[in-house]
C-alpha cells in the first residue's frame, strides 16, 4: 500500500476532513481538505504539492471543487469510497488516465447543455441549436483525440 493513499484512509476513518481550508489545527488533530489529504500534515500547501505520481494533475485541479462543492454530511461517504478506489487508480497507465479523462470532459458537457435546456425560453433563442451544435463538436474532437493517443500508444509497444 502506498503511504499517500494510507494516510488519506487514515484522514477519512479518523472524521479528519475539512472543507474550505487546506490545512486547519483543532484539539490537538490536524485536519485537511480532499487535495491536502495525500500527503503527510503540513507537506501539501497547493494542488502543485500533491503527488503527481498517483495521478494526474488535472485529477488534483478538481479535488479543492470536489471538496467543497458537497454538502459537508456528505464528505466522508463521497470520499470513502474514493478511498476505496485509490489504490487501483493510482496505477491507470497514462493511457487509461487519457479516456477517463475524455470521458470526464464529454459528461461535463453532457451536464452543462442539459442544464442549460431547462432554463431555455421557449421558444428556445436562435442560437441555441448553434450551442448545441458546438457543444457536439467539441465532444467528436475529444473522442478522436482520444483515439488517436490510444492508437499511437498500441503503435508505440507493437
Amino acid at each position: 500500500m502506498r503511504p499517500e493513499i494510507e494516510y488519506f484512509r487514515s484522514v477519512i476513518a479518523e472524521g479528519r476532513m475539512i472543507q474550505g481550508a487546506w490545512h486547519k489545527e483543532q484539539q490537538g488533530k490536524h485536519y485537511v481538505c480532499l487535495a491536502a489529504a495525500w500527503g503527510e500534515p503540513g507537506t501539501i500547501k497547493s494542488v502543485k504539492d500533491c503527488p503527481a505520481h498517483l495521478f494526474p494533475r488535472w485529477v488534483f485541479e478538481l479535488m479543492p471543487t470536489l471538496d467543497d462543492g458537497v454538502a459537508a454530511s456528505e464528505v466522508r461517504w463521497l470520499f470513502h469510497g474514493f478511498a476505496n478506489r485509490a489504490e487501483r487508480m493510482a496505477s491507470f497507465t497514462p493511457e487509461q488516465w487519457d479516456t477517463v479523462r475524455t470521458a470526464f470532459l464529454i459528461g461535463v458537457i453532457d451536464v452543462a447543455v442539459d442544464a442549460a435546456r431547462t432554463v431555455q425560453p421557449s421558444p428556445a433563442p436562435a442560437y441555441w441549436q448553434q450551442v448545441v451544435d458546438a457543444c457536439e463538436q467539441v465532444k467528436s474532437a475529444l473522442k478522436a483525440n482520444d483515439k488517436t493517443a490510444w492508437a499511437a500508444a498500441a503503435a508505440a509497444k507493437a
